[in-house]
């Protein structure tokens, strides 16, 4: 049997855990590192993701960053294709790739091949971003077995340990591009969600973008100069790759720094191609600077815990436990400011960095039954969002097209169900839209269209005489199942969602499995050669004799035919070669 492992695919870092003698346990990455830069860079030839990738954002060398991103989660579901090395990509097809690293390393790491996955998300992600993400795992090779809420699993981490005592628990949920807050139960080995809720468009990017802005600004004031006349609200289009990125890392320490101490120095130079001098910025900011940058996001936070509070029905003086989750919760003012908030210090006994990839090999574990009885969790979570679809109504006393009418609303507890009657408006009316939306507006169009769905073979009768129901079914992995019903006749209709809209269709799927496979192959194929050429050519510069200089020249070109191939298995065999030919030349 193929492990499962646990991933959590995070904004600016990902993580990945299995389950271990009953216990989750992170894996290492091949740096040695427990978490793993959301990074990746298309450069030399090379896929490069994690630290290496990240590294380059230090260069501000315009070649790098052309090839280079980093939080792409941000742009899961979108559709938007992403420009990297004069070609374009989709966000699943670059999550896919870090997924793919995560996946790799795992197999290093356990020495067996890893094949299944449970991923996190956001609790707040809607079936579209959900969907892509499920998509990024079967493009890297792994069969998502399922999509776990990052609050509920950081939960469900915490729960393996204190599982025999009841307690009601908020977990907050910062990390570097999303916001979750969610309220549960634990008792009785059972992990019952009774709200989540919170802000995808939140985080420490935004702290990270906040002090570049100050820096901007800070830097004009002190010596007159404008790196930007008027920074627009893109920030990585106004400054171009290249500047964004070593301004975003540069930052990014900074913030990391303040964590700790009551100043740091922002230092560096962007350096300019049009001949008129480069910036050379060397800026003191202080804690109290960057508290202030932060302050109304941190506070918008507030919003979310009173809006979880009043769906489960409880208060802050309710909660037993408070869990910080996310590396943006490390900012001492995001700490104090949950304390204060809910008059309870928060617990810090699992890092923030690596509880919800925990929890998520937990999850794992729970599915294939590695857990004995005395462990054994029942997760029970909620839907995020109402479902519903478009219909007539009355709006204002008249009755107007394309009002939303809501079928399972946001919260109700998975699985679930719900079930509505829809009529008909016009006389002879044979087909009814029932198609399928997410959100909370009274407005269809303001909702998030998830699937069309079209009902049809009703039978021609007088406006209202011909009925409809529309039945949403949502398993315990959050999947919807629409069921529409013809009540005069009882036929139906089923669809199983699968967020059509900026969905990859299957051949797009495995179209982009394909690419990512040939590029891996490619990339592997590149660093097997470069390292074998540097070692050919350091044993060259340390002989004199003819004939071994000779053979080294042949075994040279060996590895550039190979690498020209993309011979992966000729590659192997020629490092077994080299190897034995140079010990034995050490031998002689």
């Amino acid at each position: 049997m193929t492990a499962t492992i646990g991933i959590d695919l995070g904004t600016t870092n990902s993580a990945v855990a299995v389950m271990k003698n009953g216990k989750p346990e992170i894996i290492p990455n091949s740096s040695g590192n427990r978490t793993t830069p959301s990074v990746v860079a298309f450069y030399n030839h090379e896929i490069v993701i994690g630290e290496i990738a990240k590294a380059l954002m230090v260069s501000g060398i315009k070649d790098s960053a052309s090839c280079l991103v980093g939080s792409v989660k941000r742009k899961m579901g979108s559709g938007e294709k992403i420009q990297l090395d004069r070609e374009e990509y989709t966000p699943q097809h670059i999550s896919a790739l870090i997924l793919k690293q995560l996946k790799q390393d795992a197999e290093r790491y356990l020495g067996e091949p890893v094949e299944e996955a449970v991923i996190s998300v956001p609790a707040y992600f809607n079936d579209i971003e959900r969907q892509a993400t499920i998509d990024a795992g079967a493009i890297a090779g792994l069969r998502v077995e399922k999509i776990i809420n990052e609050p509920t699993a950081a939960a469900v981490a915490y729960g393996l340990e204190y599982s025999g005592r009841e307690q009601k628990i908020l977990v907050y949920d910062l990390g570097g591009g999303t916001f979750d807050v969610t309220v549960l139960h634990l008792y009785e080995g059972i992990v019952e969600v009774k709200a989540s809720t919170g802000d995808k468009y939140l985080g420490g990017d935004d702290f990270d973008e906040a002090l570049i802005r100050y820096a901007l600004a800070k830097y004009r004031q002190l010596t007159g100069k404008a790196i930007l006349d008027e920074p627009g609200p893109n920030l990585l289009e106004s400054l171009g790759r290249a500047w964004y990125y070593l301004l975003k890392l540069k930052c990014e320490e900074v913030k990391k720094q303040l964590s700790f101490r009551e100043n740091a120095r922002l230092v560096l130079v962007l350096h300019r191609d049009d001949g008129q001098g480069d910036y050379g910025l060397d800026l003191e900011i202080t804690r109290a600077e960057f508290e202030e940058l932060i302050r109304d996001r941190v506070e918008k936070t507030r919003h979310y815990m009173d809006e979880a509070f009043a769906i489960a029905k409880w208060s802050s003086v309710d909660l037993d436990q408070v869990l910080l989750v996310g590396g943006s919760t490390r900012i001492p003012l995001v700490e104090a400011f949950v304390a204060e908030t809910l008059g309870k210090k928060p617990k810090r006994e699992i890092n923030p960095d690596e509880a919800v990839a925990l929890g998520a090999a937990v999850d794992a574990g729970l599915k294939r039954g590695d857990l004995d009885e005395n462990q054994a969790l029942i997760v029970m979570d909620v839907t995020p969002f109402t479902w519903g679809t478009s219909c007539t109504d009355k709006y204002h006393g008249t009755l107007q097209d394309g009002m939303f009418a809501r079928i399972i609303q946001a919260q109700t507890k998975i699985p679930c169900s719900g079930r509505e009657l829809f009529y008909t408006v016009t006389d002879g009316q044979t087909q009814l839209d029932g198609s399928i939306y997410i959100g909370e507006s009274e407005f269809a169009s303001e909702n998030t269209l998830v699937q069309e769905f079209l009902v049809k073979n009703i039978p021609p009768a007088p406006a209202g005489q011909e009925a409809v129901e529309l039945e949403y079914r949502i398993d315990a992995n959050g999947n919807l199942i629409a069921t529409a019903t013809v009540v005069s006749t009882g036929a139906t209709t089923e669809v199983t969602v699968k967020a059509a809209l900026n969905r990859m269709s299957a051949a797009e799927l495995t179209q982009s499995q394909q690419r990512l496979n040939r590029d891996w192959e490619r990339s592997e194929c590149s660093k097997k050669a470069k390292s074998l050429i540097n070692l050919i050519q350091t044993q060259r510069c340390k002989v004199e004799s003819v004939v071994v200089q000779r053979h080294l020249a042949e075994l040279l070109q060996q590895v550039e035919t190979a690498l020209l191939n993309n011979n992966m298995e000729r590659l192997q065999e020629l490092d077994g070669k080299i190897t034995d030919y140079l010990f034995n030349l050490t031998m002689e």
